[in-house]
């Protein structure tokens, strides 16, 4: 895998029993699963049109809307662009690669 060069934006998809971060191509395949159009274009301001009878949608989200984590989150291999706690901070500095830690620590 090539250097990731900035953190990937971050997509909350659900479906009423579960709710997840993911990526915008794992959002996008999620609303196509469940025959949900989706809405706004790419990445910031993209979601889904409710479906009557479905609770599943799909959208982009701030990270200030997610709060603040303890660990960064990924999808597919990337990492996701993440408000981080102060032993969020810790857990990046020691554990990713120093280009990775500076995408987040900048």
């Amino acid at each position: 895998m090539d250097t990731q060069t900035y953190l990937h934006h971050t997509f909350i998809i659900s479906d009423g029993d579960f709710t997840d971060v993911v990526c915008e191509d794992c959002a996008v395949k999620f609303a196509e699963e469940r025959g949900l159009e989706w809405r706004g274009g790419q990445a910031y301001n993209s979601f889904t049109e409710e479906l009557e009878g479905s609770d599943a949608h799909a959208g982009d989200t701030p990270t200030y809307a997610l709060g603040e984590s303890d660990h960064p989150y990924s999808c597919c291999g990337y990492w996701l662009h993440t408000t981080l706690t102060e032993e969020g901070r810790r857990w990046v500095a020691e554990e990713l690669s120093p280009e990775i830690a500076e995408l987040y620590l900048g």
